[in-house]
């Protein structure tokens, strides 16, 4: 059976995840973000998501964080059993 396009992209990105465990192991810092970067950019265009959309998602994002900088949930948590 041929590999398509998507098979061969999944195992692109699968590297880059293997690589990027490596450069973490090394705190090759700079290499960890390019890296995080590329699985991102891959991803993006994977899942057809547009610049614009990404830049709305981050700016969300950091519209949520609190006074330390962590990301609040998005939505609040509902106590188990409701809807």
């Amino acid at each position: 059976m041929p590999n398509t396009a998507d098979d061969s992209i999944a195992r692109l990105v699968e590297r880059l995840k293997d690589d990027l465990a490596v450069a973490r192991q090394y705190r090759l810092d700079n290499t960890t973000r390019l890296l995080e970067m590329a699985i991102l950019d891959v991803q993006t265009v994977v899942h057809a998501i547009s610049d614009d959309e990404l830049r709305s998602f981050s700016e969300m994002i950091d519209r949520h964080r609190d006074g330390r900088g962590n990301v609040l949930p998005l939505r609040p948590k509902r106590a188990e059993g409701q809807r």
